[in-house]
């Protein structure tokens, strides 16, 4: 390969590099499965972060067909809020109202999504990604006891 060739594409590799941001996630979750027994009203999370910028974060609960068909017994509050560098936030898991079923888990998703803040005074070609991560959160019945039920 010619070294001009070689020279060319290693600039442009650069180039394009310096254009792309990396895309990782900044905040974390205190755990990856949240049990609410039914005689509890609520549990709670902890989301951190971390890094050295501030996000608004949004936490919601759903099923996993996520289609608005099935009604969700369960709200995460507060459901928008801003989380500063190096800051925590307890999210409540509140049970609503319902029918689930008492011989059987019924699993749901907590969700959080960071949302970075946008800097008008930096042009900017591609909009700043949003990332989010999910736990499961599973409503156990009291009548079927502690015993571990597969995942």
């Amino acid at each position: 390969m010619p070294t001009s060739l070689l020279r060319q594409i290693v600039l442009a590799t650069a180039v394009t590099s310096a254009f792309i941001s990396s895309a990782q996630a900044a905040l974390t979750i205190s755990a990856t499965r949240i049990v609410q027994a039914s005689d509890k009203q609520s549990s709670s999370i902890t989301v951190a972060n971390p890094s050295t910028q501030a996000f608004a974060v949004q936490s919601w609960v759903n099923t996993d067909v996520d289609d608005g068909s099935i009604a969700v017994p369960l709200i995460a509050s507060p459901a928008l809020f801003r989380l500063d560098p190096g800051k925590e936030q307890t999210v409540q898991i509140n049970r609503l109202p319902n029918d689930l079923p008492d011989d059987r888990e019924s699993l749901f998703f907590f969700n959080v999504q960071e949302i970075p803040q946008v800097h008008r005074a930096l042009p900017s070609p591609l909009p700043a990604p949003w990332h989010w991560g999910c736990s499961a959160a599973r409503h156990r019945p009291n009548a079927i006891g502690k015993r571990v039920l597969p995942t």
